[in-house]
């Protein structure tokens, strides 16, 4: 049922990014208009189709035909939306080419070597493109050239350093480049392309002398000027970057690998980020779906509380125009499952009745950590893994460690024959008429499903494996 859910809602917010792709190719408003010739030479009295980047996708805009001279027109009386285009053969063969604000240009090339043969007429920004892609291409084959001879004399240290000192001296060529390119091309799409590219180069810190931890300042230091200065020369606001394959990859990459996976952190980069980008209502729209999608689709715990910030402030409090009411209707649903549950706040009491017919309530029950544990004895993963936690419990339960197991069937004399047989004496709850709802208080669609509580029955951890589980009581219990 979770994965049912949550497929429904990527599904929704994909049709809206899609939507998105396809509304924003040619867009009816730009004045003006576009003429690029095509001349392929050796291909004639075909087809070719223009396609171009949206993010991780390609989409195909238009397929127009190749006359006998092995020309083709695309024309029309708008702008064609800023990105990276793909003019595709039949044999899908293909080449890439910017669209930026002039767009009335010539290209020719040969069908057996499309790229090399590759010039432009009455387009700079291209001409300078393909340019730069030779340069790179040449300085790739010299690092993998280099790369080569470093494993080969794996043991010459001498021949090491020197190897490693041209990889240097490569490295430093290329951002140079990167640099006088962005500058002179002063904005275009290729200054934004190149600046995607792009990482901060972290500069030396002056770590006072006689600092107590000097390293952790300067890893504190290093991570705030990366985390500042990630997106330094992109203009959030020109949605040509969404036409492009670069944007949605530095996009994950900063808030996947550069920013704290913490949800107060991450929240705050989320709002600071998202503001950036309303200057644009496309872009603005791309990044709230792509961010909702993504901590939606995480396998990290506490990311949840990141997709209910974006959802509630962004979608429910009405600052996304696009949602259909269908996708509302979902992430409130979604939402509400989620918000009592999230990690850092108090679990939601529960006062279920015992196997002996007892009600025990789960916030006086005293201990150092306590396992919440939805569990049936029929559920075949369960039958695996309930005899791992039992075993487990075994040997922390003197540690200040209790298990609360929750039968979350209905059938009594089931539940309570397995108990006598496996002799789980731990504390056995189950819900009858199931007046508790906690199936929604705690987003349980399937068995076993383990929360990890402190003394303050605050959840520590939730959803995770009886071997995480482990892992995390036993750090905890060696603190």
């Amino acid at each position: 049922m979770r994965k049912n859910a949550l497929t429904v809602l990527i599904c929704l917010v994909a049709i809206g990014l899609n939507a998105l792709a396809q509304k924003g190719t040619t867009p009816k408003a730009n004045k003006g208009k576009h003429l690029i010739e095509i001349k392929i030479n050796g291909l004639k009295d075909t087809t070719l189709m223009l396609g171009y980047h949206f993010g991780a996708s390609k989409y195909v805009l238009d397929t127009v035909k190749v006359n006998s001279s092995g020309v083709a027109l695309i024309q029309g009386d708008s702008l064609l939306a800023k990105g990276i285009y793909i003019a595709i053969l039949p044999d899908k063969t293909n080449f890439d080419f910017l669209i930026d604000k002039d767009q009335i240009f010539s290209i020719e090339t040969s069908k057996n070597n499309l790229w090399e043969n590759l010039k432009f007429k009455n387009s700079p920004i291209n001409s300078n493109f393909i340019a730069y892609q030779h340069f790179m291409k040449t300085k790739q084959e010299q690092v993998t050239a280099i790369q080569k001879q470093m494993k080969a004399d794996s043991t010459n240290k001498e021949l090491q350093k020197q190897l490693q000192e041209k990889l240097k001296t490569v490295d430093q060529e290329v951002k140079d480049v990167w640099k006088t390119t962005r500058e002179k091309e002063n904005g275009n799409l290729l200054s934004t392309l190149i600046a995607l590219v792009e990482t901060p180069s972290i500069p030396e810190f002056n770590i006072p002398a006689g600092a107590a931890n000097p390293d952790s300042i300067r890893w504190v230091m290093g991570y705030t000027y990366q985390k500042n200065h990630y997106w330094d020369n992109i203009n959030l606001s020109d949605e040509g970057i969404l036409r492009t394959p670069i944007f949605e990859s530095r996009l994950k990459g900063f808030f996947t690998n550069i920013l704290i996976q913490t949800p107060d952190s991450l929240n705050m980069e989320v709002d600071r980020f998202i503001a950036k980008t309303e200057g644009n209502k496309n872009t603005y729209q791309y990044v709230v779906s792509y961010l909702l999608n993504h901590f939606n689709q995480s396998n990290i715990m506490s990311h949840d509380a990141v997709f209910v910030h974006i959802a509630e402030n962004y979608y429910i409090n009405k600052k996304a125009p696009w949602a259909n009411e269908e996708l509302m209707t979902k992430l409130k649903e979604r939402v509400n499952r989620l918000r009592p549950n999230l990690v850092g706040k108090i679990a939601p009491n529960l006062v279920l009745e015992s196997d002996n017919g007892e009600y025990i309530a789960l916030n006086q029950i005293k201990a150092k950590y306590t396992i919440v544990y939805f569990w049936e004895p029929d559920c075949s993963h369960c039958q695996k893994e309930t005899p791992i936690l039992y075993n487990f419990y075994n040997k922390v339960r003197d540690k200040g460690i209790q298990v609360y197991a929750i039968y979350t069937q209905y059938k009594k004399e089931e539940w309570q024959k397995s108990l006598a047989e496996k002799g789980y004496d731990w504390i056995n709850v189950w819900d009858a008429n199931y007046n508790s709802n906690f199936r929604a208080l705690y987003d349980i669609t399937s068995t076993p499903t383990v929360f990890l509580l402190d003394k303050d029955k605050k959840i520590i951890a939730k959803k995770i494996s009886v071997e995480t589980l482990e892992q995390i009581v036993n750090d905890l219990l060696s603190k």
